[in-house]
């Protein structure tokens, strides 16, 4: 099995915003949910629209172009049936730092 893909430092997470971060495979989200490190496609699976300033709930992520809330942990839209679930990946933590399996990695970024 690949070794895992190293992302960021585990300090540099936010509990409001996520933070992009540039992979081999393209653009991801990560963010602290609930105390763990997470990550999620840089695109909502609605209209393609970018993720980067979503808004951080306890335990949802909001899109911020057209409000629909991905539940965390398992990414389900909680209010638009038109819209497809938000993939989340949990991230290992080694050292203060994050990584993200490379089959998490591949799910994140083809958003299924």
């Amino acid at each position: 099995m690949p070794d895992p893909v190293a992302l960021v430092p585990l300090d540099r997470l936010g509990t409001m915003l996520p933070t992009g971060v540039m992979t081999p495979l393209g653009e991801i989200m990560v963010a602290l949910m609930k105390g763990s490190p997470v990550a999620f496609p840089a695109r909502c699976p609605h209209k393609e629209e970018s993720l980067r300033h979503a808004v951080l709930m306890e335990d949802r992520i909001i899109c911020p172009h057209h409000h629909y809330e991905f539940l965390f942990p398992d990414g389900t839209c909680r209010n638009a049936r038109r819209c497809g679930n938000l993939v989340i990946e949990t991230l290992e933590v080694r050292d203060g730092h994050c990584y993200i399996r490379v089959d998490a990695l591949n799910r994140v970024v083809r958003g299924h």
